[in-house]
């Protein structure tokens, strides 16, 4: 057992040792991957530089605030963007990949989140993806 278990490990470990995530597809963008937790304005938004604490590196953090719908969870959240988190922009009937740097105060997005919810006013969370509605 433990002569299969050491290589199946050292090829998960190096699985995860590559480059950053490439820009999402087309595809991948959006709320087809998964359900929407809130939409809204960006009111602030604030950069962080990277750290080396091995954890997927925050890049941003948006304050969302919007109108709790249907389709929604929340109407005000604190997230945080990450490398791994898909930014995709809607433009007319298309969606296309977007990058960190598109992300603009007073712009309408909406995203879908990963891991846990943190309870606290307001509520914060990480962004599995961010879809730019407007700008």
């Amino acid at each position: 057992m433990k002569k299969t278990f050491l290589p199946l490990f050292a090829a998960l470990l190096l699985a995860g040792c590559g480059s950053a995530p490439a820009a999402p597809k087309a595809e991948e963008c959006g709320s087809s991957g998964g359900k929407t937790d809130i939409r809204g304005s960006i009111t602030a938004l604030s950069e962080i530089p990277p750290g080396d604490d091995g954890e997927p590196k925050r890049t941003g953090i948006l304050l969302i605030e919007g109108e709790k719908a249907e389709d929604t969870e929340l109407d005000r959240a604190q997230v945080a963007v990450t490398e791994e988190t898909r930014l995709c922009r809607r433009r007319g009937t298309k969606t296309v990949p977007a990058d960190v740097q598109a992300l603009k105060k007073g712009m309408r997005v909406e995203a879908g989140f990963t891991g846990p919810l943190l309870e606290s006013d307001p509520p914060r969370a990480t962004a599995e993806w961010v879809l730019i509605l407007e700008e």
